[in-house]
């Protein structure tokens, strides 16, 4: 298990032309220690394999799956997974994001482990 959290990279996957802030929500918030290109077109293989269980599906759905661009929120050395899930946690409360949506869904749905959603 490769824990090397020193080329962390959290990031914002919102429909193109638009700012976190004017995206109205439609944002979809993470983080990967590994190449962003990887991690982003992974994301968008899981969606097409199985939409029904995409967390980005509200945003693919909405603005289609090749009107979506990525800006990088934060990157630098973190010590360790749970600095980086703390700050991912952060912007994504502190940032509209559809994130927030399925945090809440699991909380209701899923009392034994309410931070599934955020547990990447």
């Amino acid at each position: 298990m490769d824990d090397d959290y020193s080329n962390s990279t959290i990031f914002a996957l919102l429909p193109k032309f638009h700012t976190p802030q004017s995206a109205n929500g439609f944002v979809y918030i993470n983080f990967t220690k590994g190449k962003l290109n990887w991690r982003i077109n992974g994301i968008k293989a899981g969606y097409r394999r199985n939409p029904e269980k995409s967390e980005c599906k509200m945003l693919f759905d909405r603005f289609g799956i090749d009107n979506i661009q990525c800006i990088i929120l934060h990157t630098g050395p973190f010590d360790n997974r749970s600095r980086l899930t703390e700050k991912t946690i952060e912007y994504q409360f502190s940032i509209p994001c559809i994130n927030k949506y399925y945090y809440y869904k699991n909380l209701s749905n899923n009392k034994e482990n309410p931070y599934f959603v955020l547990s990447f």
